[in-house]
C-alpha cells in the first residue's frame, strides 16, 4: 500500500495529496434451491452454479459499490447446465432471508465476494444438498 502511495505522490502536483485506502470486501453467503432436469447429475450441475455465481461475485466483475441484484443471481443460477427452475435465492449475512430484496453495498469503495454457497437440488422427491467455500464442510 505504501509503495503504491509513493509512486502516485511522485506523479502529483506539490500541493496535492495523496491518500491511498483498501478496498472493503463485503462477504455473502447464498443458499439456492432449485429443480434440476431429470437425468442430469446433481453434484456436476451445483459446482457449475458455484462457479457461475462465484465468478459474478468476485472484486472486480462489478462496479464498486454496486447493488447486487437478486434477480441476477436467479438468472445466474438459472443458467447453469441442468437446471430446471430456481425456486429461491436466499442471500445475507448468516443467511437472514432477503426474498425480493437487493443488497446495496455500504461504501463506494465495497465489493463482493461468494464466501459460501448453499445449493440444494430438487428432482421429484429426491433432494441433493452441497455446500461451497466457507460452508463446505470438506
Amino acid at each position: 500500500m505504501e509503495s503504491v502511495k509513493a509512486a502516485l505522490q511522485k506523479r502529483t502536483h506539490v500541493a496535492a495529496r495523496v491518500h491511498v485506502s483498501n478496498l472493503d470486501i463485503v462477504e455473502l453467503d447464498l443458499y439456492v434451491i432449485c429443480a434440476m432436469i431429470p437425468g442430469t447429475n446433481p453434484q456436476v450441475t451445483a459446482a457449475a452454479i458455484w462457479r457461475s455465481l462465484q465468478d459474478y461475485l468476485k472484486p472486480g466483475s462489478l462496479p464498486l459499490g454496486a447493488t447486487i441484484v437478486l434477480k441476477e443471481l436467479e438468472y445466474l443460477t438459472r443458467n447453469a447446465s441442468g437446471v430446471d427452475y430456481v425456486q429461491s435465492v436466499t442471500m445475507g449475512r448468516y443467511l437472514q432471508p432477503r426474498y425480493g430484496t437487493n443488497l446495496t453495498l455500504p461504501y463506494d469503495f465495497s465489493a463482493a465476494r461468494l464466501a459460501s454457497l448453499g445449493v440444494e437440488m430438487v428432482d421429484g422427491a429426491k433432494s441433493y444438498t452441497y455446500a461451497f467455500g466457507n460452508g463446505d464442510p470438506d
